[in-house]
């Protein structure tokens, strides 16, 4: 599993600024998100819809990047990044993505 950072979020706010206004992060970390994550279709379709989902707004875009393993695990690592908003990671879909669990 990976932690993703999505960053340079572009809300569709109508006019309205995202953080004053509408209280919207522009930088999210998703949190336990599958080896697939990298594909066009989990990033551009599941991961896209879930942001919209989880905040309520649409977007323009953004940016992921994945910035290690799993940031519990070190806590200079985690101060850095313990202000921003989470995100469960949403399940790849289509046929043959797998998640590749850990054991």
């Amino acid at each position: 599993m990976k932690t993703l950072l999505i960053t340079k979020i572009d809300w569709d706010t109508e006019g309205m600024k995202a953080v004053e206004d509408c209280n919207l992060p522009l930088a999210v970390l998703v949190v336990n998100a599958p080896n697939c994550w990298d594909t066009e279709e989990y990033k551009d379709g599941v991961l896209s819809e879930e942001l919209s989902e989880v905040y309520g707004f649409c977007h323009y875009g953004f940016e992921v990047v994945d910035i290690f393993p799993d940031v519990r695990g070190g806590r200079t690592v985690w101060d850095q990044y313990k202000h921003l908003a989470f995100m469960d990671a949403p399940a790849p879909t289509g046929k043959g993505e797998t998640t590749n669990h850990e054991d």
